[in-house]
């Protein structure tokens, strides 16, 4: 990604003899910066799968989707496929695939048990210091775009 960014955003060359083929200042920049995010997602979803379970994951999703139902996207339809994606990855994280086709094969021989393809979310009402909370979200939400 940092090469990416690098070596196609205009800007300030750092090798002026290279010509095209050298990177910007400004692409190294945010290169960087996207890492920075990248890294920072990454820390924060690790952070979230040690602390919730799967159930809790995929319920605080189904919550905070209920924006976009409005827009005609099924928040319970992106849960699920979220919920079954988490347990495939954890089913597959520590097998070892040496091509793609096997890979192919795996996933077309994936059996579950009955009772491991249902789903069921929990779904917790809102309390007081919640609908507060979401209300303080959005106002500096808000505040940021204005």
């Amino acid at each position: 990604m940092l090469l990416i960014f690098s070596y196609t955003s205009d800007g300030v060359e750092i090798y002026p003899a290279l010509g095209l083929f050298s990177p910007s200042y400004e692409g190294v920049s945010a290169g960087v910066i996207q890492l920075e995010r990248l890294l920072m997602m990454l820390a924060l979803l690790s952070i979230l799968n040690k602390i919730l379970s799967q159930e809790k994951l995929v319920t605080g999703l189904y919550t905070l989707l209920a924006v976009i139902s409005c827009l005609g996207i099924s928040r319970s339809r992106v849960s699920v496929r979220l919920a079954l994606t988490i347990r495939y990855a954890e089913n597959n994280m520590h097998k070892s695939v040496s091509s793609l086709q096997e890979l192919v094969d795996r996933i077309h021989l994936t059996n579950y048990p009955i009772d491991e393809n249902v789903i069921d979310l929990k779904i917790n009402v809102l309390s007081l210091i919640d609908w507060f909370l979401i209300g303080v979200s959005t106002a500096s939400v808000i505040g940021v775009i204005w």
